[in-house]
């Protein structure tokens, strides 16, 4: 689960089901898609998309995702030496 000091944090958590089989094996990327187009916000993961742009499903979601992407997706490190967190703003 979610630690309880960044669940504090955080307006909204949406947990990904765990799915079982060959076609669900992105089930979270998918779901971060589509949460982050239903709210039109940035997101969260280190994940490029590539193939999402190229084969997700719904078209107005796909042609969303191509064209923002660049200014809503946001890229992350955790520096373990130094116990921090920050995104990569380059």
């Amino acid at each position: 689960g979610i630690p309880e000091d960044i669940r504090v944090l955080c307006d909204s958590i949406e947990e990904t089901p765990k799915l079982q089989g060959r076609n669900h094996k992105s089930a979270d990327d998918e779901m971060t898609i589509k949460c982050a187009y239903r709210r039109n916000c940035r997101f969260l993961d280190n994940d490029n998309y590539r193939d999402w742009k190229r084969e997700m499903r719904n078209e107005s979601i796909r042609k969303w995702l191509s064209s923002c992407a660049e200014i809503l997706h946001m890229k992350y490190f955790f520096d373990a030496q130094e116990g921090t967190f920050d995104t990569l703003d380059g």
